[in-house]
């Protein structure tokens, strides 16, 4: 009987589990990679020479600058 409930809570955990982690958007989960990859959240981010948006896209402080675009 243990075991039957057990398997049960197990089982409805991990679906209950499974459905939170679902309900994120595309675009959630972009800025969380964005993030991950040291991206700002807000703002930008000036790191050797190069800024960093929150965008994605980042420019390199040359003459004359050079821009570039978030890729997929």
């Amino acid at each position: 009987m243990k075991k039957i409930i057990f398997f049960t809570f197990l089982v409805i955990f991990l679906i209950v589990f499974q459905i939170a982690n679902s309900s994120k958007s595309d675009e959630e989960i972009i800025q969380l990679k964005l993030l991950k990859f040291g991206y700002p959240s807000s703002g930008y981010i000036i790191s050797n020479k190069t800024v960093y948006y929150k965008d994605g896209s980042k420019s390199e402080l040359t003459k004359p600058p050079k821009m570039y675009e978030i890729g997929g």
